[in-house]
């Protein structure tokens, strides 16, 4: 037993070391070289202008002239270079693989010894010893000996090259050959002694010992892992990509993966982490396949570890590009609605040009591709005509932007329309005020000067939605603030008939040139007015030149948004930021906060609050305000409080002011404070992106017109009210009404049995005025103006006091509703962990359903924030989730298997239930549930 142990644990290994050694002789043999052998490699470098690369050449294996063989192309070293000096290597690794051929040769003609002089003279390979054969005066510093074998076997090659066409490879596979038969030759006493050393093994151990003392286990070598990419370098952004990855033993055979193997892969792309899926190939039992989706362009950087240790060189690097340019992501940057240019004068606008995941496209704009860009130009008549003669021109900017120029040669107003392969840009379309050069100067000079009334003569035709008889002479006053309409009694008394803010909402309609030409101002807030004046272009010039001086210089969300948040923090940066303590009972929240709020002044209310819950030793750090802010907000806003409630009965529903609250919350000052907790947390975001406070709510979109001082409509019920709009708004609006329906300008209200308590007219003797095909759009808006606006005036104008106790009533009128929630709200946001959280997943047995479910789980997470609000459109019939997330989606999303295989998914959203077959590939997955959540939004049964 003892001897065997011996055996086992000395002799074996010593004999297997003794004939590793013997078979690596002649390597070590071949590879022996003189002590200049590294000085002239860096000669070589040095007379190749590569010198600069030579750790390159190191990193990838090449240090010396033997050993260039196999080339790492893929090591980070050379991978970092740029492709101009990627080009450069390569071709120094190509001139550098041929001159072990030229060493082989001088060793065939005893002349080996005079490799390093011909270097030193720039011959390095065996064409260039050419030229040896007619020189006569080359001082190679080698003996006249010497010289004459190396001149005569020279000439020997010249006529060998001449008859052969000049093929160098003929050299080459002459000298590979004469050493394959010299290496077989010299290795077949090292083959027979191997298999005598394995021979003694087996008697001596047996086979069980010698497969313990081969344990391929242990030989696994992360680093000689290869991996395989599933696509071609320069591959454009929207697929599902994927790589292969095999593993190997130290000796270099296969090894065979199983589930005990810890293989883990992640990817990045910038500061952004990609999801991945890691799965064993069928088809091969040493290599796993990793598939990840790309929407982001740049360099993506790939890690891959086998057993904690990292594989070959770590990270790989690959870049993908941007797709085609997709119009509808196209924008242009500091955008307005209608711009202002001179007369025979070039304008330039800047369009920022994306794929269809937004990544901006760095297309190079060549002679084919200009004629794509178009830019249509028409008159505002009422029979609209082309321009024949507008000036435009295409450029690229140094960062990538694309610049369209143009230039018109006629004074009025017109409509442009700007396009790519015919299809129009985002906001490509526009108004153009084309003023002559006094005009503008004009113009530029009120306003420079501030507090500048300037005033234009007009005629009134048309105001509160009626025309006049007779058109009215009115005065047209313009200030940075608003357009006011005054008419003159004995022509020094004034009146004021009409006035409008200078904001967003505030648009003019262009209706002609001419002597007089007209133009309609609406605000969607009152009555629009329709008027004629001779200096119409320059009064619109002027309102245009003043609203973007009160944005921040463009309509663009982003622009307002930061030109907000620096007026909000500038109107409060006297009042001081000091800390004020506020006691709070967590389970009285919205009384105790109102109590220690109650004496706040403006300046109170724009310090750093810091929260104590009674009972807690918790110290507020930012946390726990954090945690106040949110659950005031639940308090206030949640429909089952009471304060808000929903016209949707679920936690999809958007919120809106209760006017039937419980007798407890009827006073209006609950809605002042929630007016001033919102205004919080607007002024707590325009200090920073660290102290940014969103409101948790979801306010219904005639909420949100009104506080910017929006007129409420019809239009308002779709997305507030669905069930309303369905059930009769959509009825009246897809059908011919007539008198005969018994329809009035009246709502009748129920009480809690069904029966009718009282009866509202919409209007004066709205209960004697029948709804007809004529009047039905106006039915609709007086119904909306009562459900929406009306029954919570006072809940409304007291939100608005509180509200714009920080925040002036000025700036919030700088957006829409839509910009409104997202300035208040942020973006709708889907965490992936959530919805893993909070779903139920029936019918996924066997290796194929688990299979199936984790590549959803993969492709799902490699969505973006657009594709999972199709799918949730998809799955739920609603894109959007309330504050609480899938927690508080009812019943729980769920996904279930069918009994299909390679078809599309589909969707009962009733139930919040998406169907999913099983597929033969994750990209087949990946595919039909892009294609279904894209054609199938409505969310119903999809084959």
């Amino acid at each position: 037993m003892a001897r065997g142990k011996i055996v086992q644990h000395f002799i074996i290994p010593a004999l297997f070391l003794i004939t590793f050694q013997l078979s690596l002789a002649p390597f070590f043999v071949n590879s022996e070289a003189d002590g200049q052998g590294e000085k002239s490699f860096r000669n070589w470098l040095i007379d190749q202008k590569l010198v600069a690369y030579e750790h390159v050449f190191h990193a990838v294996g090449c240090r010396s002239f033997e050993d260039c063989g196999e080339v790492d192309l893929t090591h980070r070293a050379f991978t970092d270079l740029f492709l101009e000096e990627q080009t450069q290597v390569k071709e120094g690794i190509a001139h550098l693989q041929n001159i072990p051929y030229l060493l082989q040769w001088l060793e065939g003609i005893g002349l080996k010894h005079c490799f390093h002089s011909l270097a030193s003279k720039g011959y390095w390979n065996i064409e260039q010893l050419r030229l040896i054969a007619v020189s006569s005066a080359i001082d190679l510093r080698i003996s006249p000996e010497d010289f004459n074998v190396l001149k005569n076997e020279a000439k020997r090659i010249q006529l060998v090259l001449k008859e052969e066409n000049k093929d160098v490879n003929i050299w080459k596979k002459l000298i590979v050959q004469d050493k394959q038969v010299d290496e077989n030759e010299g290795s077949f006493f090292y083959l027979i002694a191997l298999l005598m050393i394995f021979v003694v093994s087996y008697l001596l151990l047996g086979n069980r010992n010698i497969n313990n003392l081969w344990d391929k286990r242990n030989f696994l070598d992360p680093y000689k892992s290869k991996i395989t990419w599933g696509w071609e370098d320069n591959q454009i952004v929207g697929r599902m990509e994927n790589f292969k990855v095999e593993f190997f033993h130290g000796w270099g055979s296969v090894f065979e993966i199983s589930s005990a193997d810890e293989v883990l892969a992640s990817i990045d792309v910038g500061s952004q982490s990609v999801p991945c899926q890691i799965e064993k190939c069928e088809d091969q039992n040493n290599a796993v396949r990793v598939s990840f989706t790309t929407r982001r362009s740049g360099i993506y950087k790939f890690y891959v570890k086998i057993h904690s240790k990292p594989i070959s060189e770590n990270p790989y690097k690959k870049e993908f590009l941007p797709g085609c340019i997709v119009p509808a992501k196209c924008n242009f940057v500091n955008h307005s609605s209608t711009i202002v240019v001179r007369q025979d004068e070039l304008h330039a606008l800047h369009l920022e040009v994306c794929d269809e995941y937004g990544n901006v496209c760095k297309e190079r704009i060549s002679k084919e591709s200009i004629k794509e860009y178009a830019m249509k130009v028409t008159t505002l008549d009422s029979s609209p005509s082309e321009i024949d003669n507008p000036l435009w021109d295409v450029t690229v900017q140094d960062d990538n932007l694309i610049s369209l120029f143009i230039k018109l040669y006629q004074p009025g107003c017109f409509k442009a329309v700007a396009s790519y392969k015919d299809q129009q840009f985002a906001n490509g379309e526009f108004n153009i005020i084309v003023l002559t050069e006094d005009a503008m100067a004009q113009v530029n000079k009120t306003v420079s000067k501030k507090n500048m009334d300037s005033y234009y003569e007009a005629r009134l035709l048309e105001a509160n939605s009626e025309k006049l008889r007779k058109p009215k002479k009115v005065f047209c006053y313009i200030s940075p603030k608003q357009l006011t309409i005054k008419e003159f009694y004995l022509r020094i008394i004034p009146k004021r008939l009409h006035t409008f803010r200078v904001c967003p909402s505030t648009k003019f309609y262009f209706h002609g040139n001419g002597d007089s030409p007209e133009f309609t101002i609406d605000d969607s807030g009152q009555d629009p007015v329709t008027l004629a004046c001779e200096n119409r272009d320059i009064l619109a010039a002027t309102y245009t030149k003043f609203l973007l001086k009160n944005i921040g210089g463009s309509e663009t969300f982003k622009t307002k948004q930061e030109y907000f948040y620096q007026e909000v923090s500038n109107k409060h940066k006297r009042n001081s930021r000091t800390i004020i303590h506020l006691n709070i009972d967590r389970y009285s929240i919205l009384e105790s906060s109102m109590k220690a709020t109650k004496s706040f002044t403006t300046s109170d209310w724009c310090k750093k609050f810091e929260i104590k819950f009674l009972g807690e030793e918790g110290l507020d750090w930012g946390g726990l305000s954090r945690e106040w802010f949110g659950i005031v907000c639940d308090s206030l806003f949640k429909s089952e409080n009471e304060l808000f409630k929903s016209f949707k009965d679920d936690a999809q529903g958007l919120v809106h002011p209760n006017a039937d609250r419980p007798q407890h919350l009827s006073k209006l000052k609950y809605y002042e404070f929630a007016g001033k907790i919102v205004g919080k947390c607007l002024y707590e975001s325009s200090l920073g992106p660290s102290y940014t406070q969103l409101v948790r709510a979801r306010f219904s979109r005639s909420f949100l017109a009104q506080l910017i001082g929006l007129r409420v409509t019809y239009k308002y019920f779709e997305t507030d009210d669905p069930e309303l709009f369905m059930s009769k708004g959509k009825y009246i609006l897809d059908n011919k009404i007539d008198a005969d329906l018994g329809l009035t300008f009246s709502e009748e209200i129920y009480n809690d049995h069904g029966q009718v308590d009282k009866v509202v007219e919409l209007k004066a003797d709205g209960a004697g005025i029948p709804v007809t095909e004529s009047n039905k759009i106006q039915y609709l808006n007086c119904l909306a103006e009562h459900k929406l606006s009306k029954c919570v005036e006072g809940e409304l104008e007291a939100f608005t006091k509180g509200l714009n106790d920080l925040i002036p009533d000025s700036l919030l009128s700088m957006f829409d509703e839509n910009e409104l929630e997202l300035l208040m709200c942020g973006t709708s946001s889907f965490d992936i962990a959530d919805l893993r959280s909070h779903h139920i997943a029936a019918g996924w047995n066997g290796p194929d359903g688990s299979k199936t479910l984790d590549w959803f789980w993969t492709v799902v997470s490699g969505f973006t924030q657009e594709e999972m609000s199709r799918l949730l459109q998809f799955t739920t019939g609603c894109a959007q989730l309330s504050s609480g997330g899938f927690s508080q989606l009812k019943p729980n999303f769920q996904i279930v298997a069918v009994p299909a295989h390679n078809t599309l998914p589909t969707a009962h959203t009733c139930f919040n239930q998406l169907c999913l077959p099983t597929y033969d590939t994750i990209e087949k997955l990946q595919r039909s549930l892009v294609i279904a959540i894209n054609e199938g939004s409505a969310g119903f049964s999809l084959v």
